[in-house]
């Protein structure tokens, strides 16, 4: 009998790191400003089930536990990236940013 993993599509894809999307016009900066004010945090397990998240593993890291090790303040975040919905999560003092 075969056996055959199931691959679980990830529905939040990586737009980019904050200082590259604020850097590209007003938008970017104004989406930013939303993104951060009306942020709720979540469970690093929340964002690891919706967000295609090894697109922003450090090659040192094996898993997202390694990659926000180096800060303390880490954390996890839904929020809205001008009208869509949006994860991230905040390690050394970037926003790393997933929508659908």
């Amino acid at each position: 009998m075969k056996v055959y993993k199931i691959t679980e599509t990830k529905q939040y894809k990586y737009l980019g790191q904050c200082d590259r999307l604020r850097r590209n016009n007003a938008i970017g900066e104004r989406n930013w400003h939303k993104m951060i004010k009306e942020h709720v945090k979540v469970s690093m397990e929340e964002f690891m089930a919706k967000c295609d998240w090894q697109a922003i593993e450090d090659e040192d890291a094996e898993d997202m536990q390694e990659f926000i090790a180096s800060d303390p303040s880490s954390y996890f975040a839904k929020s809205i990236w001008g009208e869509d919905e949006c994860y991230y999560v905040m390690s050394g003092g970037f926003e790393f940013i997933f929508v659908k």
